[in-house]
């Protein structure tokens, strides 16, 4: 029986974060913000199973919403 064929792949990738949050009344207690995550991936190597032997690249970004308060 053949061994199975070894393979592997590379990559790096990061994130960045940010946000800003405003009170809504003379007091501070009520906040609202909002922050935007983007992130970056690059992979490549061999093919592996379904994975394809190309590079890739993935960009995600997301943006959230908050509400706070503090007494």
């Amino acid at each position: 029986m053949p061994s199975p064929l070894r393979t592997s792949r590379g990559g790096w990738g990061y994130y960045a974060t940010a946000g800003f949050q405003v009170a809504l009344d003379r007091y501070q207690h009520f906040r609202l913000g909002m922050g935007p995550r983007i992130y970056r991936g690059h992979t490549d190597g061999e093919p592996l199973g379904a994975v394809p032997g190309i590079r890739t690249r993935d960009l995600r970004i997301n943006l959230m919403a908050e509400f706070g308060f503090s007494f």
